[in-house]
């Protein structure tokens, strides 16, 4: 197929081929009919040239973190029987509106039967989000650049670019977590030295961990769960509310989650996210469930509410073991009318509602943009108040806030 100089070379040819006529210059005409034979023999050669490539692509790191690069390595490989000729490689990047669309183009030079060549550009996710990458093309081009033809090409792929990460120093658990972690593990050692915990027989249960003394004693087969460590739990309630938000503020407070979601990960707690629009991933832990999470506030964006505009708290935010811990905005009716944003566990919080849970509202409320005003109520006691402008990092402010020590620390995707 022609590329866009040798449409542009057939223009040109026609309005010399005009223009010789109209005005009886044969040089005009000769012109015109050069320059439409140049152009088929372009494509031509394109079309008769035997090339066999194959293409790869490969990210490193697979996932981005929003202002970081990665490197993309391209990889062309020769499987035909001579030597290829000089090849075209164009691999276009579509991200978020703001970013618009860039691409990487390059040479790749002949290549002998077999051989292969890797060549490496930097990529930089400038915005969280889901970027297309792709797709990646290979292509062949007369020596004039008047014809090309595709020889190889990989689909598109999508890139996810996480929100900034930091990392937070100390990720304090809930209040009542160190009682229940001392009781529980009080009552193992009570039962067996090596035992965690004991629970009835379900079909399907290896019978090489009945624990023989308790079912002797209970008249019931017991099962044993041996060495199984007991941990905290993280549960981060997301405030998306298009009312409460500016463009400012939601990138920061999702920029908030992300951390505490990815701190948690890496003391290997089982973690949740809930969105005020409804959205629940779960309590669980490992590598997946982070990562679909941090998917997720790549992807998360304000909505909608209704007047006035109340948030949910789960019942179950806690859990046993762990910390609850809210993201919003000063500018939040809940948390201006109770300070602290929240009711009880279970509760929906609206404009003049006082906050006084069974555990005194979540452990940690984070407030980005403006501060709380001096008269918008008061934190409840159990819990602590985290304040992050948007233009400033919040693990220095989470850290005075947990009375901990701030380090700087590289950001790092979950692995």
């Amino acid at each position: 197929m022609p590329t866009r100089r040798g449409w542009r070379l057939a223009a040109a040819a026609v309005v010399l081929a005009v223009l010789g006529r109209l005005l009886g210059v044969a040089e005009l005409v000769i012109a015109a009919a050069a320059g439409a034979a140049l152009l088929a023999t372009a494509v031509a050669y394109v079309r008769a040239m035997p090339v066999r490539v194959e293409a790869g692509r490969v990210l490193r790191p697979p996932r981005l973190h929003a202002g970081a690069t990665g490197d993309v390595e391209i990889t062309v490989r020769n499987t035909a029987a001579r030597t290829s000729p000089t090849l075209g490689c164009h691999d276009p990047f579509a991200g978020p509106p703001a970013t618009g669309r860039r691409w990487a183009s390059f040479r790749v030079a002949p290549l002998r039967p077999g051989q292969s060549v890797t060549a490496t550009y930097e990529l930089a996710g400038e915005e969280r989000g889901v970027y297309e990458l792709g797709p990646l093309t290979v292509h062949l081009e007369d020596p004039f650049g008047l014809a090309a033809r595709g020889v190889a090409e990989t689909p598109v792929v999508a890139l996810v670019v996480y929100p900034r990460i930091e990392v937070l120093d100390p990720l304090s658990p809930g209040p009542g977590s160190r009682r229940n972690q001392a009781r529980l593990v009080t009552n193992a050692a009570a039962v067996d030295g090596n035992l965690y915990a004991l629970r009835e027989y379900h079909m399907g249960d290896d019978l090489r961990r009945v624990h023989w003394r308790a079912t002797a004693k209970r008249d019931e087969v017991m099962i044993r769960h041996d060495d199984i460590p007991v941990r905290n739990a993280a549960t981060v309630v997301l405030d998306l509310r298009d009312d409460v938000h500016t463009p400012a503020t939601v990138e920061a407070a999702i920029s908030a989650a992300a951390s505490m979601v990815s701190t948690a990960w890496r003391r290997r707690w089982p973690v949740r996210l809930v969105t005020s629009d409804g959205a629940d991933s779960g309590l669980a832990a490992g590598h997946a469930h982070a990562e679909a999470i941090l998917e997720r506030l790549a992807m998360a964006g304000t909505h909608r509410s209704e007047s006035p505009s109340p948030l949910t708290i789960p019942a179950d935010g806690r859990g046993r073991d762990g910390m609850l811990a809210l993201v919003t905005t000063a500018t939040a009716p809940d948390v201006q009318a109770a300070g602290a944003g929240v009711a009880g566990e279970g509760t929906v919080v609206g404009a003049g509602t006082v906050a006084a849970g069974r555990d005194g509202g979540p452990d940690v409320l984070v407030i980005v943009g403006q501060p709380l005003a001096p008269t918008a109520g008061r934190v409840p006691r159990a819990g602590r108040l985290v304040h992050v402008d948007v233009d400033q990092p919040l693990a220095p402010a989470w850290a005075a806030a947990m009375g901990g020590s701030f380090r700087r620390r590289a950001e790092t995707s979950p692995r």
